[in-house]
């Protein structure tokens, strides 16, 4: 009898394990255009590298960042399923529960939504290298025309001019720098990782992650390429007028020691391209602005889950305009068009998905 049954669990937990399996394959399955995209950009960038004579450096940084965020989100959602099973189940029923919860935890949905976001940290890694690359490959050029636009544009003055009354103190700065640089960057670690891993696989998911990539490749890589300009704060580099932005830049090295100091990051980052090096969130392109486009697809995926958290991102997303004016990263061009260019990223991505989705269920795409 013992044998027997025995026999039944063994048999019940094979079953078990067949089936984690399956659905693991139909996941990672589900997910092979991602794959797709980010083997394709990989290796345009090293064919790019190639024809500019260049070498593409890969900072290790990265998958040990993404390797980190891996661990920490299996063991923050295994220890919430655990504590909700302890809260929840009985006093005899409690270790059947917290059984539940690391199935739950651990279910394959999850585990290939991680394995695509360890995808991800390869594609961060080989954007980073193909932007400090471009510069060396192709000169900045852009950053006159681009200034002079913003002029033209906001009334014959510079549009930190405008900014400088409202934020132009001290203790302001410093919480703007505050939410452009750790917060921002916070969120954009946990942006993908919550799509690719814990958001449920549909239509919204396959969008966000679809635009996300096309944001990097075309936003972040072609048109930077195109339009290579380096931003106010490096304006006196790269053109050899030092008067434009030269109060802007005096402004703010108020706090040169402060960790999350704008002016420290742009001495750090120039100091990596002078020396042709590549490293965690290095490179140097101005137009259009990642952190504005970034933030758009945010925007437009929080307002699709909820009007609340969509009125949050909007908050933000103002407040990261403002700030990539006022510490001189961008020029107001480069987060307009980012915008714009991004909302049509967005929906030429929803459209792809969903033509994919229709191909996959054998039936033509809805309009």
């Amino acid at each position: 009898m013992v044998v027997f049954e025995r026999d039944l669990s063994a048999e019940a937990s094979r079953r078990l394990d067949e089936a984690w399996l399956k659905r693991f394959s139909a996941a990672l399955h589900a997910d092979r255009g991602f794959y797709v995209a980010i083997a394709v950009y990989v290796i345009a960038g090293f064919a790019f590298a190639a024809l500019a004579r260049r070498e593409l450096h890969f900072d290790g940084a990265y998958f040990r960042v993404w390797m980190q965020l891996i661990v920490s989100a299996l063991a923050l959602s295994l220890t919430i399923g655990l504590c909700g099973a302890v809260v929840r189940g009985s006093a005899h029923g409690r270790w059947e529960a917290a059984g539940k919860a690391v199935r739950h935890s651990l279910r394959p949905e999850i585990a290939a939504g991680l394995l695509l976001f360890a995808g991800l940290g390869l594609f961060t890694a080989a954007f980073t290298a193909i932007k400090c690359m471009l510069p060396h490959a192709r000169p900045f050029w852009a950053d006159a025309l681009l200034a002079d636009f913003d002029r033209a544009l906001f009334f014959g003055r510079d549009p930190w001019l405008w900014l400088q009354p409202l934020l132009g103190r001290y203790a302001v700065t410093s919480v703007v720098e505050f939410v452009y640089g750790p917060v921002w960057i916070t969120m954009m670690l946990l942006a993908p990782l919550f799509a690719a891993a814990f958001m449920q696989r549909g239509a919204l998911r396959n969008q966000f992650l679809a635009a996300y990539l096309l944001a990097w490749s075309v936003n972040g890589t072609l048109i930077a390429g195109l339009m290579m300009s380096a931003g106010p704060a490096f304006f006196a580099q790269v053109t050899g007028d030092a008067a434009r932005f030269g109060q802007l830049v005096s402004y703010l090295q108020y706090n040169l020691d402060w960790s999350m100091s704008a002016s420290a990051g742009q001495h750090m980052l120039w100091s990596l391209y002078q020396h042709q090096l590549s490293s965690l969130g290095a490179g140097i392109s101005a137009f259009p602005s990642m952190h504005m486009s970034m933030t758009t697809l945010c925007v437009l995926a929080a307002w699709r889950l909820d009007r609340r958290a969509g009125w949050a991102m909007l908050a933000f997303a103002v407040v990261i305009t403002a700030g990539s004016i006022h510490l001189a990263w961008h020029y107001a061009a480069d987060g307009l068009f980012a915008i714009v260019s991004s909302v049509c990223l967005w929906k030429l991505a929803g459209w792809a998905t969903r033509r994919a989705d229709a191909r996959e269920r054998g039936s033509a795409p809805t309009a």
